[in-house]
């Protein structure tokens, strides 16, 4: 096989993954938004208990506990993808576009090797808090460890395909999804 009928062949396959990741994307957002919601109505029922009925319930404040740490699990890793995590831009974007390529492919490459290493870790994690329950709810704290894991699993998801487009020349995922004139969100639901 030629080295061009090859690359394009390996192009498709990043194509076809692209696509199955933009499908986990979507379903990602509206998770996020179902948990920011409950998260949201959790709490409203909680100012409204305490101060209306005079009481408060524990498994309210817990079950927002563990809304927003979810929620910021699931939120990294949709971030990432959309490449909206804090960064300094100022001085890459004075570059020339090989060198700002080279920073793209080394950033994923540390991001990759700093979720593996994350991933290698929740074994352990998942151990020590697995006899750990929650007083209110009852539900093991293994519950934490699965945000963390799943999380970092779809983070390295995300690095790997990143650096499988900038290998093969392909343009960024941000660059597909984003409308220029479009000022909302990247991401549409």
């Amino acid at each position: 096989m030629p080295h061009a009928d090859r690359r394009d062949h390996a192009r498709r396959i990043v194509d076809r993954v692209t696509s199955a990741l933009d499908v986990l994307q979507r379903t990602l957002v509206i998770a996020l938004v179902a948990i920011l919601s409950a998260l949201a109505l959790l709490l409203i029922w909680q100012v409204f208990d305490r101060l209306v009925l005079g009481g408060g319930q524990n498994w309210v404040e817990e079950s927002a506990r563990l809304s927003l740490v979810w929620l910021t699990f699931l939120g990294a890793a949709a971030l990432l993808r959309e490449r909206k995590h804090l960064t300094v831009e100022y001085f890459v974007d004075k570059f020339p576009p090989r060198v700002r390529r080279a920073i793209t492919v080394a950033v994923d490459m540390c991001l990759a090797v700093f979720l593996t290493v994350l991933l290698c870790q929740i074994p352990a994690v998942w151990a020590s808090s697995s006899v750990l329950v929650s007083p209110s709810l009852g539900i093991p704290r293994t519950a934490l460890a699965l945000a963390a894991f799943i999380s970092f699993g779809i983070g390295l998801l995300y690095c790997l395909e990143s650096l499988a487009r900038q290998f093969l020349h392909m343009p960024d995922v941000r660059q597909i999804t984003t409308d220029p004139s479009d000022e909302r969100a990247d991401i549409s639901v």
